[in-house]
């Protein structure tokens, strides 16, 4: 029976068993079978390498197999996370980024606050409404509306977090 098969037929039991006893499951029947040539990721030129540090490091620091694969996962989870802010960052209107930013200095906010960075946006944005502009950020998960005003979401925080960590640089003038 093949990896992929195996790992299938150990999420359709879990579904009828508790759900953390499915790691150490597949991680046992993964360890113990030899994986084909064809199941290994072809070579690539830039990743291989970087493939390779990563299995020598966590070789290196965990024995256990189940913490390897959580620690995989988690790297896995804070790249899609980083790919999903940058996705974010680069469909937002600088105006939006100055209302989380205002969100964050001053607390919830109503759109009438932000109504001078939203009356501000360019002529080629004048079909942007209200709802499509607070929309975006509600539909990103990073702000929540909440009687009548806008909070930021921890996704939201997290966010803001990751802009300043990146340097990513947007004026600021809190209005």
């Amino acid at each position: 029976m093949g990896v992929e098969a195996e790992l299938l037929n150990a999420q359709a039991e879990a579904s009828h068993e508790d759900h953390g006893t499915l790691l150490p499951q597949v991680v046992a029947s993964t360890a113990e079978t030899e994986l084909p040539l064809d199941n290994v990721p072809p070579h690539d030129d830039f990743l291989t390498p970087i493939e390779e540090q990563v299995i020598e490091h966590l070789n290196a620091r965990y024995n256990s197999p189940e913490l390897r694969i959580r620690w995989l996962a988690r790297a896995a989870a804070a790249n899609s996370r980083i790919m999903r802010f940058e996705k974010s960052f680069r469909l937002m209107l600088r105006s939006q980024i100055l209302f989380l930013k205002q969100i964050k200095a001053r607390g919830p906010q109503r759109f009438e606050d932000a109504e001078p960075l939203f009356g501000g946006l360019p002529v080629h944005f004048s079909s942007v409404d209200q709802n499509s502009w607070t929309g975006f950020l509600i539909n990103e998960g990073l702000v929540a509306p909440t009687d009548g005003r806008y909070e930021l979401t921890p996704h939201g925080r997290e966010f803001l977090r990751w802009m300043d960590d990146v340097g990513a640089i947007v004026e600021m003038k809190v209005v």
